[in-house]
């Protein structure tokens, strides 16, 4: 760490990002990036009833209990 001024106490954050590449100069913009907007969502209730039972598994899946 450079570029700190006192002694103390900080609040730091620190993160691990696994790249598909060798690290390139300026592959870290897009994880800071992420990192200050953070993911947004939106979320809505499921169907009840009927309209909320799965549909089968197609013929071509394998059986997960074989």
């Amino acid at each position: 760490m450079t570029g700190l001024r006192a002694g103390g106490a900080y609040d730091l954050f620190a993160s691990i990002v696994v790249l598909d590449h060798r690290y390139r100069p300026g592959d870290e913009q897009s994880v800071v990036g992420m990192v200050h907007r953070p993911l947004e969502v939106e979320t809505r209730p499921l169907a009840a009833g009927s309209a909320a039972a799965p549909a089968a598994a197609p013929s071509s899946c394998p059986s997960p209990l074989r």
